[in-house]
């Protein structure tokens, strides 16, 4: 690799959550060089960053030039120099307080990823987080609830449905099936994880082991989750809340 220098993760004196973060965008970086057969140096560097502003935001574009910058060192004199490019990319940079939308097709990559990360896991935690993650993604997609309505329902809302059924009644809501989808098929997702809860809050805390806690989801643990679900997809998380999965208007 010409150019450049690399140093291993391990040897930064990073705490955990900022080395996770920082080898994130090591990752995307890498990626969408080898998406362009870019070479992965300076002029890069700020090429990539120039190019995601307009779609995150300026902590973003800090951070990533923080990361990219761990890993490593650039010595291009002819490349417009940091400052410049930073400012740039701030002025395209959209406002810190929006939320991106995502659209049907990355809402599916989302539920797909979250299917394998299931099928790589072998763990009943895994399994059930998947289950719980993936409906709760489904639903607030296929029927524009917000999170606090998700997390209000109890499992005595959902009575399962007629296989013929086009539609069912999920407390005050109407579930549409989506047969031409059926990764996005609410209905599915709410049949599978019925199979861990049998009475109370529909939706709740999952232990280390795969217990199903008693009490419900708190408001604050559903942006955790749809955050930590998207992050694998390379998706800025700065961005993300429940609010994302709703259909656009």
């Amino acid at each position: 690799m010409s150019g450049e220098t690399m140093n291993d993760t391990r040897e930064l004196k990073l705490a955990p959550a900022t080395q996770a973060r920082y080898a994130t965008h090591r990752r995307q970086f890498e990626h969408w060089c080898s998406e362009r057969e870019r070479p992965m140096n300076e002029c890069s560097a700020k090429a990539y960053i120039l190019e995601k502003a307009p779609q995150v935001s300026k902590a973003w574009i800090l951070q990533a030039r923080s990361a990219i910058g761990h890993f490593y060192q650039f010595t291009d004199p002819d490349c417009t120099c940091w400052e410049c490019v930073c400012g740039k990319a701030h002025r395209l940079a959209i406002d810190p307080t929006a939320t991106r939308m995502l659209t049907d097709n990355e809402v599916r990559d989302i539920l797909q990823d979250i299917d394998m990360v299931r099928l790589r896991t072998d763990t009943a935690a895994e399994d059930a987080k998947a289950s719980r993650d993936a409906c709760i993604i489904s639903l607030i997609r296929a029927n524009d609830l917000r999170g606090g309505q998700i997390l209000e329902l109890n499992r005595s809302d959902w009575s399962g449905i007629n296989e013929m059924a086009l539609s069912c009644r999920l407390g005050d809501h109407v579930v549409k099936r989506r047969r031409d989808t059926p990764t996005l098929d609410p209905v599915a997702r709410l049949e599978d994880w019925c199979r861990f809860v049998h009475d109370g809050p529909l939706f709740r805390k999952i232990e280390r082991w795969g217990s199903i806690g008693d009490r419900r989801l708190h408001h604050r643990s559903l942006g955790i989750i749809v955050k930590k679900r998207v992050e694998p997809l390379g998706y800025a998380t700065d961005l993300i809340s429940p609010e994302s999965f709703r259909k656009p208007r």
